[in-house]
């Protein structure tokens, strides 16, 4: 008899979602039809985001669409429950985002939101995610090079 540990991404496909896809489902119920018919299954899916892109939803919706911070942390929180989205917490370590980092500079990234990019993209290579829901090109290059699927999220009206 062959013994092998499984784990439980053996099991399911762990999914990634990143701030582009949550901001849509966010702002566009059409989005979250979307989502709901094209990528959700709770069956197969355990879904992920970073809190670095709670962070930037939180942000875009006070800064840009001009909800107020109870108002935004409220839909946010309604999408990650609705959906059984997890947040990462933990930190990659220092050589892989800079490996991720590396990586993504080939690709034309620089500065903050490339700093965070590899941070996220990081931290779903570590948790040993298949799949990530993005819509930035330079974001998508980097998963495929890591050997994580990425699938672009449309954008709605």
């Amino acid at each position: 008899m062959i013994r092998q540990k499984l784990h439980l991404h053996d099991l399911f496909a762990f999914v990634g979602l990143d701030s582009s896809a949550l901001m849509e489902m966010l702002l566009s119920d059409t989005a979250k039809q979307f989502f709901l018919k094209e990528v959700y299954s709770f069956e197969k899916n355990l879904l992920f985001t970073h809190r670095v892109c709670i962070g930037e939803c939180l942000g875009l919706l006070v800064g840009k669409y001009l909800h107020s911070k109870e108002d935004a942390r409220q839909k946010i929180k309604n999408l990650l429950e609705e959906f059984q989205i997890t947040i990462l917490e933990e930190e990659p370590v220092a050589e892989d985002i800079n490996y991720v980092f590396g990586i993504g500079k080939k690709y034309g990234w620089e500065g903050t939101i490339a700093n965070r990019d590899a941070l996220i993209i990081a931290s779903f290579w570590k948790k040993e995610i298949k799949t990530v829901i993005v819509r930035d090109k330079i974001f998508e290059n980097v998963c495929r090079e890591l050997k994580i699927l990425s699938f672009p999220f449309p954008k709605f009206p």
